[in-house]
């Protein structure tokens, strides 16, 4: 891993690193590299380290934010619908359902890791955000909501931080006319990134946004049983990411990128009503699943110098098998408020995120 404190540049005076980085702009980058190597102020893998910061990031890291955020979204509303039916099926719920509405927020915190594989560089991200919203109960059948997400995340890769500030709003409904259900979210987001890339001894900063265009459509079945109550799911999420062109500080144009991602989905919930102090019930559950990339874009990109020539950064992306794993507790403290605490968890090879989440519910 290469050590910054004396690099190539620190040799050089100041003519010398201004003629280095305007020939890093352009088609002579070949000859102020072998000026340094003849000159015997740096080596081929210096200049290989510090040129890898400089481009653009092979890894899939616009995916990874986009997908991870949505993920927690789909499951934050999922439970949600989730818990309502199955709390009516026990007679929890009180009032008209058809008049029945209610207000619900989640905050969390997550991180993600995607460990190197071979010569491509992973990263790590911290996530925190918010998800808060209402639905209303339509008919007898059918429930219908919106909402709005905002997320935090940073990003910690080869040399460079990347900040990431999303907002997206979303709408949900479910249609269920017996134990059968089928539900669908959708949801359009637009994410901001600030880049702060390190090498030959300086900085160079990019900014940039993707907009983000997202789906969930889930049919599922409710099993009610005296010991536990099973919820097998199967469906589809996909992801849409246009994410724009941008000139960064080393003044190297980067392309834009539409990227598609089509994912299927399966798994089951388990869960079982416990009653407390006061008739006060809790909802321990448990999920898990699997998931399959079916398409999944690459995030490449073409770079050009202003003074002509460029390259191309043919982009990775996660393996296409993944799992889910879950585990929550809702506790329905009065008629009217509950509490909810859940663990969300994804894995795919050299992959892994772990997301947190506590919750509130008023129901009116």
């Amino acid at each position: 891993m290469l050590k910054y404190s004396r690099s190539a540049l620190g040799f050089l005076n100041h003519q010398y690193q201004s003629v280095l980085k305007r020939c890093l702009l352009g088609s002579m980058l070949v000859i102020s590299s072998s000026f340094l190597l003849s000159s015997g102020t740096a080596n081929a893998a210096d200049i290989e380290q510090d040129l890898i910061a400089l481009a653009p990031n092979d890894a899939p890291v616009a995916q990874e934010v986009t997908v991870s955020m949505n993920n927690r979204l789909f499951r934050t509303i999922g439970n949600h619908l989730l818990e309502d039916s199955l709390g009516k099926k026990h007679g929890m719920n009180s009032g008209d359902p058809i008049n029945q509405m209610s207000l619900f927020a989640d905050g969390y915190y997550g991180e993600s890791k995607l460990s190197r594989r071979g010569n491509h560089y992973g990263f790590n991200t911290d996530a925190m955000g918010f998800i808060v919203g209402m639905d209303k109960q339509i008919n007898k059948n059918m429930k219908a909501g919106i909402g709005y997400q905002h997320d935090q995340t940073d990003v910690k890769a080869f040399h460079r931080k990347t900040d990431v500030d999303s907002n997206t709003g979303f709408v949900f409904a479910e249609y269920q006319p017996s134990p059968w259900f089928v539900n669908g979210i959708a949801s359009y987001g637009r994410s901001s990134y600030r880049e702060k890339k390190h090498a030959f001894d300086d900085t160079f900063k990019a900014k940039y946004h993707a907009d983000v265009y997202a789906m969930q459509a889930m049919t599922g079945y409710e099993y009610i049983h005296k010991y536990v109550d099973m919820t097998p799911q199967i469906g589809m999420r996909y992801n849409y990411i246009k994410r724009h062109g941008y000139n960064d500080g080393a003044e190297q144009q980067v392309s834009g990128k539409d990227m598609d991602i089509w994912t299927g989905v399966a798994g089951v919930t388990l869960s079982k009503d416990l009653y407390g102090y006061n008739c006060m019930r809790f909802r321990p559950e448990i999920y898990a699943g699997i998931t399959y990339d079916m398409e999944s874009d690459r995030d490449n990109a073409t770079v050009n110098f202003i003074n002509g020539g460029g390259y191309t950064v043919n982009g990775k992306r996660l393996d296409r098998m993944g799992y889910e794993v879950g585990a929550g507790l809702n506790a329905e403290m009065t008629e009217h408020l509950s509490a909810s605490l859940n663990y969300l968890g994804g894995f795919r090879d050299k992959y892994q995120n772990h997301t947190g989440l506590v919750g509130l519910k008023y129901t009116f």
